[in-house]
Order: C-alpha cells, then structure tokens, then sequence
C-alpha cells in the first residue's frame, strides 16, 4: 500500500512540474507566435495582389515585414464605408469590435493599385478565411487566397492550393450594369454550368459542394459588406 502511494505521489510531483514547465515555455513562447501569424497575414495579403509574382517563390519574413510596410496601408472602415479615424485592423482584434472593416490598401509610387478586404465563413468542419483583392474600380480582382484548416485534404482543402486561387484573378465581382453580384464557385466546371456568366464563376471542387457553397456566400456576404465604401471609392469621396 506504502509503495502505492509513493508511486501515485510521484507521479503527481512529476505530472505538476511538467505542467508547470509547459506552461512557462507556452507563455515565453506567446509572442513569438503571435508575431508568425501576424506576417503570416500579411504574406497572404501580399500573395492577394500578386507579390512574389513568381509562383514559385516565397518571400522570408523579414522581406514580407518589410514589402508590407512599403506597399500596403491599413485603414478601417464603417458600416457606411466611411474611414474610422484613429483605429487600426489590430485595433478591432483587441478590442471586439465587430461593425467596422479593415481595408488594405496596396500603393506603388503613390498610387492605389488595389484594395484588399478579408472574407470569413463556414465550410463542411470548420471555419474558411481569405483574402480579396480588387482593382481600384473596385469590380475586377486581382488575386484571392483562402485558408480552410478544418476542410478534407484532396476535397475541400482543396481552395487553399492556387489551381482554385488562381482562378478569381481577372474575374470581375459586378456585372455590366454595375451591381454587385460576387463571385459563385459552381458544382462542376463554369464553362459548362455557366457559360453566360463566366466573369462571375469558377470551377468548383470534385466532391467539395458544401465547402464551394461556404465560399460563394462567404464573398457574398463580405463584399456585401464593403460596397458602402466601395460605392464611395468609386465615386471618388473615400478618404
């Protein structure tokens, strides 16, 4: 019985300690890791308006910190498009604000090449994210990339890989009259399923209805959510 209970009190000191050491290394390791995702994010924004243009090529971090700085402005929008003074996209994080947008805007040589907006919504398992560049007439894209960590590899992780992402360059979010109507990833291929509004579709994924379903709405919805301050872009009143 005597022995027992020591090996049952040690294993408790041993479990505790371990806890314990895990935790410190956790907490040391925090910022570290929230820093690896803050570039992570702005890789994937830079990846939206095509930077590194080479396919192949990856950018290191501090290259990424770096072009961000140079090429990208973040600003902050309400739900009547106008800008939020004083506010930043990390602003909104720590302080669970919920109806303002950010809005990164993509310069060279002191002129608006692009807009970037953020996209979030459910696919089958889990949670979808991405980002969604626009020209500065605010209808054509000029790249998309998307993140789906709960998805099913070879079927709706599939948006993540750029044969999908390619696809929405060129694409246009409006039709010929100028309404918004985003962009559908269809059940099959565009050409065939849609061949009338093939500036308005992409291919969808083989046996990924419901993660293709999760995005059409997904881009609906968020452009949905910026057209009051796209509307103003394009009349030339956006800050």
């Amino acid at each position: 019985m005597r022995d027992s209970l020591y090996t049952f009190g040690f294993a408790a000191v041993i479990c505790i300690c371990c806890s314990f050491v895990l935790s410190l290394c956790a907490e040391a390791l925090r910022p570290l890791q929230e820093r690896k995702a803050e570039i992570d994010v702005h890789r994937n924004i830079l990846m939206a308006v095509g930077i590194p243009s080479d396919p192949g090529a990856k950018l290191g971090d501090a290259e990424v910190e770096k072009t961000f700085e140079e090429k990208l402005r973040p600003i902050v929008v309400d739900s009547q498009g106008q800008t939020a003074e004083g506010l930043s996209p990390d602003d909104l994080v720590a302080q669970g604000i919920t109806d303002k947008y950010p809005v990164y805007l993509f310069e060279e040589n002191g002129k608006i090449e692009a807009y970037v907006i953020p996209v979030k919504g459910m696919g089958l398992w889990g949670p979808i994210s991405g980002y969604l560049a626009v020209a500065p007439d605010c209808n054509v894209v000029k790249g998309a990339t998307f993140f789906a960590p709960k998805e099913t590899p070879g079927l709706g992780a599939e948006i993540v890989k750029p044969w999908f992402e390619d696809q929405f360059k060129e694409k246009k979010v409006r039709d010929a009259s100028g309404v918004l109507v985003s962009i559908q990833v269809v059940k099959g291929h565009a050409a065939d399923v849609a061949p009338d509004r093939l500036d308005h579709a992409v291919d969808g994924v083989s046996g990924a209805t419901i993660t293709g379903n999760g995005v059409t709405k997904m881009l609906d919805e968020w452009l949905n959510k910026y057209e009051p301050y796209f509307t103003l872009v394009r009349k030339g009143n956006a800050a």
